[in-house]
C-alpha cells in the first residue's frame, strides 16, 4: 500500500474515532442537561408545594385563632356584659370571610378542599352561634344557666373547628414530609447519575486526547513517509530524466553518424542497388529516429515542460509544407494524396504553428503506414466561432484496414496499438496519438476518431484558433530562411572524429570555410585568434565542456563574445535546452541532424549583420523605469549615463584577480554601481551589487557572489553596447 493511500486511511479511521467519541460525549452531555431540566422543575414544584402548605398552615393558625378569640370574647361579654370585649368577634366577623376565600383558593383541585368546606361551614356555624347568644345577652339580658349553656355550646364547637384545623394541618405536614423525601431521593438518584456521567466525560475526554495524540504522531509519521515516498518519487524522477538524456545522447550521437553518411552517399553517383540499399538504411534510421523522438515528446509532455508558443501563421503554408512531407511516400505507395480546405477559413490564424504541424503529420503518417491502397485526404474546415476565436477541424480520411469499434477507446492510450501483427509490419511505438491527444488538449481542442473496420478511418482534431491579419505573419518572420549565397567563417566545436568530419564535410559541401575545435579549451583560443560568423559547439566535450566553454567566451572582453554559438547536441530535454540559452548559446541542433534542417539553421543565422546572443530578462533595463527617465532628462543624457555605466562595469569587472586582491576597493566600485545601475533600470545588476558590497566588507562568500556580479554586469553591459549601437 502506498505511503499516501495509508495516510488517508489513518487519517480517515482518527476523525471516525474522534467523531465517536464527540457523539459519546454530546449524548452524555444531552444526557446531564436533561437531568439537570428535570430536576430543576422538581425543584420548583416542590418550592411552590411548599409555599403553598405553609401559607394554608398559616390561614388555617389565623382562622383558628380569630374564631378562638371571637369565642373568648363572647364568653367575656356574657360574664361581665362588658361590650369591650367583643372587638375579637367583630374582627373575625369582619376577616373571617377573605381568610376562608384564601384558604379556598389554596384548596382548589386538591383532596383538602372538602376540608376546607367543612371548615368553612363551621367557622359560620360558629359565628352565627356567637351571634345569637351576644342578641339574646342583650335581648334578655344576664342568665346564668342560659349564657352557661351557650359558652359550653361555643366551646364543643371551637373543639370540633380545633379537631378539624389540626388534622389539616397535620395532613400539609405530611405531604410536605412525603415531598421533602421524594425531593432527596430525586437527589441523591441526580446525583448518582451526575457522577457517573461526569466520570464518563472525564474518560471519554481522555480518549480524544490520546486519540489526538495518536492522530497527530500517526499524521507526522505519515507526513515522513510522504516525505520519503515524495524524495524517491523525485530521485526516480531525477533518474528517469538522466536515463533518457543518456538514451537521447547514446542513440543520437551513433545515428548521427548513420543518417549523415547515408545523405552524403546518395547524393554521389552510385548504383541502383547501392542505392536501394542506402535508402532502406535512411528509412530505418528516419524509424528509429522517430521512436526516440516519440519517447522524448511524451515524457517532456508528462513532465509538464511543454508550452504552447502562439504566433501568426500562414494557413495554407502550413498545410502545404505539413502534405508535401508526405508526398514523396505517398506517391511511392501510389496512394492519392487529396487536400480540401474549406474557403471560409482565415488566410492567417494565431496558434502554435509547430504543435498543430507535428499533430497533423502524425494523423498522415499513420494514415499513409496503414493504407496500401487507396487515398488519403486531408480536409480542414471552419466549424463556426468559440468566443473571440474560430473552431478549426483538422481531420485525416484514410482508406487503410480501419479500426474495431471495441479498439477505438483505448487508441490514445499510450504504449497502444491496434493490431500487434499489422504494427510489426509497419512499426511503431504507439505514442504518437498519446502525443497527439495531449497537445491538442494543451491547444484547447478536442481529438477522436470515425472507423469502420476494412474501409478506413477518419482522425480529426478541433482546436480554437484566433484570426489575424495577412501582414502579422511578414511582422512576425524577423529574418527570411537561408539563401543560396549565405556563406560564412565557421568553427566546427566536435569531440567525436566521426561525426567531425560529418559535419566538416557536410559545411564544406555547402561553401562554408571550416575549423575544427576538439573541446571547449581549443574553442576558447580559437574564437579569439581568428573572427568567426559562427561557432557550431557540441556540449558533452572531454576537457571543457560546451557550455562551460559557451559561459567563458560571453565573459571575454573580447570582440569575440558577441559571435553566434549555436549547440549542435544530442542533450534535447527542455530542462538542457533551457541551460545552453543561459549559458549564452543562441539557439541549437538536435542530434541526428538532418543536412537540410542542419543548413538551413546557418543560413538563418549567418544572414543576421550582427547574431545577437540570448540575453536573460534580468540584463534588460526596467522599460517604464528607463521610458520616465528619458522623458525627464533626455534621450542624451540617458545615453550618456548608460556609456558611462558601462565605464564603471569595466572599472569593477575587467580584471578579477585585481579585484578580488582588493576588497575595499571593490566595495567601493560595487557601491557606486548599485545607484548608478538602479537609476537607469538595471535593477538586477543594482541588487548584485549590492550583494557584492556587503560581501566586500564580511569577506563570507566572496568569490562566489563577484562572479555572479560580474556574470550580470557583462549582460548588462552587452545589452548597453546593442542599445548604444548606431542603427
Amino acid at each position: 500500500m502506498s505511503a499516501s493511500r495509508l495516510a488517508r486511511r489513518r487519517a480517515a479511521w482518527s476523525i471516525a474515532l474522534i467523531a465517536l467519541v464527540l457523539t459519546f460525549a454530546f449524548v452524555i452531555l444531552g444526557v446531564l442537561f436533561t437531568q439537570l431540566a428535570s430536576e430543576a422543575a422538581n425543584t420548583r414544584q416542590f418550592r411552590e408545594r411548599r409555599d403553598s402548605s405553609l401559607e394554608t398552615r398559616s390561614l388555617l393558625g389565623r382562622i383558628f385563632s380569630s374564631l378562638q378569640d371571637a369565642e373568648i370574647g363572647e364568653r367575656g361579654f356574657l360574664l361581665t356584659n362588658n361590650t369591650a370585649l367583643l372587638e375579637p368577634y367583630e374582627e373575625a366577623v369582619r376577616t373571617l370571610p377573605d381568610l376562608m376565600s384564601q384558604l379556598m383558593t389554596l384548596a382548589e383541585g386538591t383532596d383538602g378542599q372538602e376540608n376546607v368546606r367543612r371548615l368553612q361551614t363551621l367557622g359560620e356555624l360558629q359565628l352565627r352561634h356567637l351571634q345569637e347568644s351576644i342578641e339574646n345577652r342583650r335581648r334578655l339580658g344576664p342568665g346564668v344557666a342560659q349564657d352557661l349553656s351557650n359558652i359550653d355550646v361555643g366551646k364543643r364547637q371551637m373543639d370540633r373547628i380545633r379537631t378539624l384545623t389540626n388534622h389539616m394541618s397535620q395532613v400539609e405536614n405530611g405531604e410536605i414530609m412525603r415531598d421533602t423525601a421524594l425531593v432527596l431521593d430525586r437527589t441523591a438518584t441526580f446525583e448518582r447519575i451526575t457522577h457517573w456521567l461526569a466520570v464518563g466525560l472525564v474518560f471519554l475526554l481522555i480518549g480524544t486526547c490520546v486519540i489526538g495524540v495518536l492522530y497527530v504522531l500517526g499524521r507526522n509519521r505519515a507526513e515522513e513517509e510522504l516525505s520519503v515516498a515524495r524524495e524517491k518519487a523525485e530521485e526516480a524522477s531525477r533518474a528517469k530524466t538522466e536515463f533518457l538524456a543518456s538514451m537521447s545522447h547514446e542513440i543520437r550521437t551513433p545515428l548521427n553518424g548513420i543518417i549523415g553518411y547515408t545523405d552524403l552517399l546518395l547524393d554521389q553517383d552510385i548504383k541502383p542497388e547501392h542505392r536501394r540499399n542506402l535508402e532502406r538504411i535512411q528509412f530505418a534510421s528516419a524509424a528509429l529516429l522517430t521512436v526516440v523522438n516519440d519517447i522524448l515528446d511524451f515524457s517532456k509532455i508528462e513532465a509538464g515542460h511543454v508550452s504552447l508558443e502562439p504566433a501568426p501563421f500562414s494557413l495554407s503554408a502550413l498545410i502545404g509544407n505539413t502534405v508535401s512531407i508526405i508526398s514523396a511516400a505517398a506517391e511511392r505507395k501510389s496512394l492519392q494524396l487529396n487536400v480540401v480546405l474549406d474557403p471560409a477559413l482565415p488566410a492567417v490564424l494565431v496558434g502554435d504553428e509547430a504543435r498543430l504541424r507535428q499533430v497533423l503529420l502524425n494523423l498522415l503518417n499513420n494514415a499513409l503506414r496503414f493504407t496500401q491502397r487507396g487515398s488519403i485526404t486531408l480536409n480542414v474546415s471552419l466549424e463556426g466561432e468559440c468566443g473571440l476565436r474560430q473552431q478549426v477541424c483538422f481531420s485525416v480520411t484514410d482508406t487503410g484496414i480501419g479500426i474495431a469499434q471495441s479498439e477505438r477507446k483505448k487508441l490514445f492510450h499510450r504504449f497502444y496499438q491496434v493490431n500487434t501483427s499489422s504494427t510489426r509490419e509497419v512499426g511503431g511505438t504507439g505514442l504518437g496519438l498519446a502525443i497527439s491527444k495531449r497537445l491538442v488538449g494543451l491547444m484547447g481542442g478536442e481529438i477522436g476518431v470515425e472507423s469502420e473496420e476494412g474501409r478506413g478511418s477518419t482522425f480529426w482534431f478541433k482546436v480554437p484558433l484566433e484570426g489575424a491579419e495577412e501582414a502579422a505573419v511578414a511582422e512576425h518572420i524577423v529574418w527570411p530562411l537561408q539563401k543560396p549565397d549565405a556563406r560564412g567563417r565557421i568553427l566546427l566545436v566536435e569531440d567525436l572524429e566521426h561525426n567531425r568530419d560529418l559535419a566538416r564535410t557536410i559545411l564544406t559541401n555547402a561553401g562554408h570555410e571550416v575549423d575544427t575545435a576538439l573541446n571547449g579549451v581549443e574553442a576558447l583560443a580559437a574564437v579569439q585568434a581568428k573572427a568567426y560568423d559562427l561557432v557550431l559547439m557540441d556540449v558533452q566535450m572531454p576537457v571543457m565542456d560546451g557550455v562551460t566553454a559557451t559561459r567563458l567566451i560571453r565573459g571575454l572582453n573580447h570582440p569575440s563574445r558577441d559571435v553566434c554559438i549555436i549547440a549542435m547536441t544530442a542533450n534535447v530535454l527542455p530542462q538542457q535546452v533551457k541551460a545552453f540559452g543561459e549559458a549564452g548559446m543562441n539557439d541549437h541542433v538536435g542530434k541526428p541532424f538532418k543536412r537540410v534542417e542542419l543548413l538551413s539553421k546557418l543560413g538563418t543565422w549567418l544572414q543576421r549583420p550582427n547574431p545577437p546572443q540570448v540575453v536573460s530578462a534580468a540584463a534588460l533595463p526596467d522599460p517604464s523605469l528607463l521610458g520616465e527617465l528619458r522623458a525627464l532628462m533626455g534621450a542624451e543624457w540617458v545615453a550618456k549615463g548608460m556609456a558611462s555605466l558601462s565605464t564603471h562595469i569595466d572599472d569593477a569587472f575587467s580584471d578579477p584577480a585585481r579585484a578580488l586582491r582588493d576588497p575595499q576597493d571593490l566595495g567601493r566600485l560595487a557601491h557606486a554601481l548599485v545607484s548608478h545601475a538602479g537609476l537607469l533600470g538595471f535593477q538586477d545588476l543594482s541588487r548584485r551589487c549590492g550583494l557584492l558590497v556587503e560581501a566586500c566588507a564580511s569577506g563570507a562568500n566572496l568569490p562566489s557572489i563577484f562572479e555572479h556580479a560580474r556574470t550580470a554586469a557583462m549582460d548588462v553591459q552587452q545589452q548597453i553596447g546593442r542599445m548604444l549601437a548606431p542603427v
